[in-house]
Order: C-alpha cells, then structure tokens, then sequence
C-alpha cells in the first residue's frame, strides 16, 4: 500500500514539473505520464522501496503500541498494593 502511494505521488510530481519547467507547449512531452514512469522505474524505484518500507516499519509500530494501550486500558494493570 505505501508502495502504490510512493509511486502515485512521484508520478504526479514527475508530470507536473514537466509541465511547470517546459517553456513553451512544444517542450511539453507527448506522454508525460509514461516518461515519468519511465524515469521512476530506471532510476528512483530504489529510494521509493526502501522509503515505504520505513514508513512501513514506523506504521507498524504505530499500530502495536496502539494496540497495546486498548488492552491496559480493556484490562489494566494489577496494582502494586495487592
């Protein structure tokens, strides 16, 4: 899943700067969408793999410390009187 977003994000960054930093309407590319994930594929598919499985790993974490809070609070501590 964070894999599918890292590359939905990038190609939508990719397209749009291809439209922001073409000067007139004939630098534009023909296919922007697919030179974009031509070049994501070729060159950025590495960095987006490992960043969404640390973003993955963080998530995780995230969800088991959660979890973890529902069942002291569904459960609670023994106390230290007793």
């Amino acid at each position: 899943m964070f894999f599918q977003v890292a590359i939905g994000q990038a190609i939508i960054s990719g397209v749009g700067a291809s439209f922001d930093f073409s000067r007139t309407a004939d630098d534009r590319p023909g296919f922007p969408v697919a030179l974009t994930l031509k070049t994501i594929l070729f060159h950025h598919l590495g960095s987006l793999t490992i960043y969404s499985c640390v973003i993955f790993v963080i998530a995780l974490i995230r969800e088991i410390e959660i979890q973890l809070i529902i069942i002291k609070m569904l459960f609670g501590m023994p106390s230290e009187d007793a």
